[in-house]
């Protein structure tokens, strides 16, 4: 929930300068261009709770409540997860695509900001002396692409953040009624 929240304001800073009539490009301006840019995936684990449902060994649960809790709660981690995928697909991806062609985003200045351990299979070294085209930071800001794709990855990351927080939710509600059943 975190990792998304934090992409979601970087990309959030991004599009704000957009508005701006002096917009301030320096390191900072740098890292929330590339924060937005990653992502990752949470899967709650779910396989005992399936495994019961599926098996027919949720009768070994006690509680009718309790049973239809736990299939309840599967369902709807399974929804939020494939809302959680939907979002990759109408937002996360189409706003990297949009991004990769908008201009260069990283400078000789700035191209030690982003170190990745090995350089052997990417295109652009670390760090490097100069862009192969021309390229100014500003261009980020004067870009309908930048834009556009920024939107999608705040979209994208804000929506992750919602559903990330809405599972941790019911989760803890879960295990707050298994807790007091198995108490009794």
């Amino acid at each position: 929930m975190a990792f998304m929240q934090a992409r979601a304001e970087a990309a959030a800073r991004v599009l704000h300068r957009f508005w701006r009539k002096d917009p301030v490009l320096d390191g900072s301006f740098f890292l929330d261009l590339s924060q937005p840019r990653g992502t990752r995936r949470f899967r709650p684990v779910l396989g005992t709770a399936q495994a019961l449902g599926s098996s027919g060994e949720l009768g070994l649960i006690r509680s009718d409540a309790l049973r239809a809790d736990l299939l309840a709660y599967v369902e709807r981690m399974k929804t939020r997860l494939d809302e959680i995928d939907r979002y990759d697909e109408t937002y996360y991806r189409p706003g990297v695509a949009m991004l990769n062609l908008a201009p260069l985003w990283r400078t000789p200045e700035n191209s030690a900001v982003l170190q990745y351990s090995d350089d052997k299979l990417r295109s652009r070294p670390n760090p490097f002396d100069r862009v192969p085209f021309p390229n100014e930071p500003a261009d980020q800001l004067a870009s309908r692409e930048v834009y556009v794709g920024y939107s999608n990855l705040l979209t994208a990351h804000r929506n992750h953040a919602v559903q990330y927080e809405e599972m941790l939710q019911e989760t803890r509600a879960l295990r707050k009624n298994v807790e007091a059943r198995i108490r009794r």
